[in-house]
């Protein structure tokens, strides 16, 4: 493989995303939800949709993560290639 040639560099993106967007999402919207309960029982009139949010912020920002690391996994691997 040449350098600066992207064979596979979408797909490692997108199943990236994908699967840091998915633990993110779950590991975040447990925290968000343990947060809740715990608000909750302070101030009952507490809305959910703000931590709702931040557990989907926290999915995007672990799906950036995850693709970008994936990216630069492969990046590393074609560099390392004579």
């Amino acid at each position: 493989m040449k350098m600066g040639s992207c064979r596979g560099c979408i797909s490692d993106v997108v199943v990236g995303a994908g699967v840091g967007f998915v633990v993110g999402l779950a590991n975040v919207g447990i925290i968000s939800l343990i947060a809740y309960g715990i608000f909750k029982t302070f101030k009952p009139s507490i809305s959910a949709k703000p931590l709702f949010l931040v557990a989907i912020g926290g999915g995007l920002l672990c799906a950036l993560f995850v693709a970008s690391a994936m990216l630069f996994s492969r990046y590393m691997s074609d560099k390392n290639q004579f």
